[in-house]
């Protein structure tokens, strides 16, 4: 596993490296007016070349092992399939070139099938992927849509919609890879006798930014996203209405995780932590986020820690249901983990079992009347919220943006009806 200290650093190199190799003058291939297929241009391809492929649905099984090439939906995604009769959509099997890899952007792979990575399937390569959707692909072992081995692997903005396996990750399943993933969404994704319906992560080394992780389900642990062992950086992703016997939302397990301002809302488990699980030496920190609205049938409705040592700072923990327990369950004293500035409110029992109190915290029986028009958070919905608003007005550039009420990713007249409805003083 890499060190702590190193893993941001040698994912943006490795990411660096190929964006140099990719820079390599080639020539431009294009499918279907140079060569009828995918595979047709890939083998007449020398490395540093670009395969443009024009809308159309591509039934072919690609093979891009140890190559340094950029294959490029000409029209993106909505219209550019990659959907083989049998088998995967894409295999890479390296070795990666010395300072390459390939980039894949602007394509559906859908209805690919195999053992591991029903989309595609990697070992010792290096993949960037931008701009992708995967639907509807099937593993009847592991990463319903993509498994990587000892590789490296990018994704920016791509959707993972509809994919399942019958082992781990049902959406991404990623081992001993250093991977980076941003701005990126899983949804209604599935794992079934295995765990992380989203996203799987086995010794990773991970990086995710930016991404929504909703409606995912798995009849083991960690709904959204599971981790064992390895370490992970997750900051403003949406884990929401995922589900799982525990950790419906997010279930770190023997893991060295830094989480920074993210929501984990509305998921359930059945047996611990609805929101989030951390086990078994689990440690690092989560800072600026919120846990609520989450429901499980045992402990823990927003938090679950057992034997181990996370640190929660200036997070919110509220509105959670359990059978016991409604806010932080901690069932093991040694290690515990250390809760500071943090706001606990309408869990029933906020918090039960050992734990550092590192002071700043709050405990109310009920939160406080919710006003979201207040942008500023001033007690009061005037000019300045309005100003907010309007400054934002438009597409949302990111997940959480300001004025965006009702969630929609559009800054438009509904929020701004929102807005002056509640004009005044909030609660008022």
């Amino acid at each position: 596993m890499i060190g702590k200290q190193t893993i941001t650093r040698d994912l943006a190199a490795a990411m660096l490296a190929m964006a140099a190799a990719s820079m390599v003058l080639g020539t431009d291939l294009v499918v279907p007016d140079d060569h009828p297929t995918i595979e047709a241009a890939i083998a007449a391809s020398t490395d540093g070349d670009v395969i443009l492929v024009r809308p159309g649905t591509y039934r072919e099984n690609l093979d891009l092992s140890g190559r340094n090439l950029t294959l490029r939906g000409l029209s993106g995604a909505s219209v550019t399939f990659i959907e083989p009769d049998s088998g995967r959509c894409l295999v890479m099997s390296g070795p990666a070139p010395v300072g390459g890899g390939s980039f894949l952007e602007g394509f559906t792979l859908i209805g690919g099938e195999a053992d591991d990575g029903g989309a595609i399937t990697m070992r010792d390569d290096a993949l960037s992927v931008t701009d992708c959707v995967f639907r509807a692909n099937h593993a009847t072992n592991r990463g319903g849509a993509l498994y990587a081995k000892f590789s490296t692997i990018t994704f920016r903005d791509c959707l993972f919609e509809g994919n399942s396996c019958d082992g781990e990750g049902g959406g991404l399943h990623s081992s001993e890879s250093l991977t980076l993933v941003e701005r990126c969404i899983f949804t209604e994704n599935s794992a079934v006798g295995g765990e992380g319906g989203g996203v799987y992560l086995f010794y990773a080394d991970v990086v995710m930014n930016d991404c929504l992780i909703t409606d995912n389900e798995t009849d083991e642990r960690g709904g959204g996203l599971y981790t064992y062992k390895g370490e992970l950086r997750l900051s403003e992703t949406i884990a929401r209405n995922n589900m799982a016997t525990s950790g419906g939302g997010v279930f770190v397990d023997k893991t060295d995780a830094i989480v920074n301002s993210i929501i984990v809302d509305g998921n359930h488990a059945t047996e611990h932590g609805a929101g989030m699980c951390w086990i078994e030496n689990a440690n690092g920190s989560m800072e600026h986020s919120t846990i609520n609205d989450n429901m499980t049938d045992g402990e823990g409705g927003g938090i679950w820690v057992y034997n181990s040592r996370p640190i929660f700072s200036n997070c919110q923990v509220s509105d959670n249901v359990a059978n016991a327990v409604g806010g932080l369950y901690v069932d093991s004293g040694d290690p515990m983990p250390t809760v500071m500035k943090s706001a606990f409110c309408g869990n029933g029992t906020d918090v039960s079992g050992p734990y550092d109190d590192g002071g700043g915290n709050s405990f109310e029986p009920n939160c406080a009347t919710e006003c979201p028009s207040d942008i500023n958070g001033d007690g009061l919905v005037d000019g300045a919220d309005l100003s907010v608003l309007l400054a934002n007005w438009g597409s949302c550039a990111t997940l959480e943006c300001q004025g965006d009420f009702d969630e929609s990713g559009i800054i438009d007249g509904a929020d701004l009806s929102a807005l002056l409805g509640a004009w005044g003083p909030c609660g008022g």
